[in-house]
């Protein structure tokens, strides 16, 4: 049996998952992969002006 699962995180850029962090593993190691999105915050603004003040 192989090691712990180790969660991270990612960004998709097509077929690609670019992760934040070096994963550890040697280059080439076959890899099972759960894809989750991550929730987006949502802007309730009633204005793009509104949504620019929230922003910053």
């Amino acid at each position: 049996m192989g090691s712990a699962p180790t969660m991270m995180k990612g960004t998709v850029r097509g077929r690609i998952i670019e992760l934040e962090a070096e994963p550890g593993l040697p280059d080439g190691q076959q890899v099972t992969v759960r894809l989750e999105p991550v929730p987006q915050p949502e802007i309730l603004a009633e204005s793009p002006l509104e949504a620019l003040r929230v922003c910053s």
